[in-house]
């Protein structure tokens, strides 16, 4: 199964953390990531965390491209036969709903919510809130 989902807007505060990222900024940061998308090396896991590393455990999904709309940001992600890949084609089944998420780290600006510099960990899949 392939997912196509937004992930960010640019210049516009995150939904949970408030942090703006400037679109200068993810355009650097996705041409980074696309390195690993291009060598298949872009996976993400169904939920998010902290961590700058990947959990082969909970890996679903691979990421197989990353466009930019505007300023939204898409990608297209292929679900992957691990067990959490298998969780997360029974929450489609099931029509719960799912979006990817960035994971990313970085540096704000001095006193702001504004990031200067980000590096993307991974983009996950999570659950929806309404």
């Amino acid at each position: 199964m392939i997912i196509k989902s937004k992930w960010i807007t640019a210049d516009k505060p995150g939904e949970h953390s408030g942090r703006i990222y400037p679109e200068a900024v993810l355009d650097k940061a996705v041409e980074e990531y696309m390195k690993k998308v291009n060598s298949n090396k872009a996976v993400g896991e169904f939920r998010t965390t902290f961590s700058h590393t990947i959990n082969l455990d909970t890996v679903s999904h691979k990421i197989t491209d990353i466009w930019k709309e505007d300023k939204d940001y898409y990608a297209y992600s292929e679900v992957l036969a691990t067990p959490q890949g298998k969780l997360l084609l029974e929450f489609d089944k099931r029509g719960i709903d799912y979006k990817l998420t960035p994971r990313m780290m970085g540096c704000y600006e001095k006193d702001s919510n504004i990031m200067k510099d980000v590096s993307i960990i991974a983009l996950d899949i999570i659950e929806r809130k309404k």
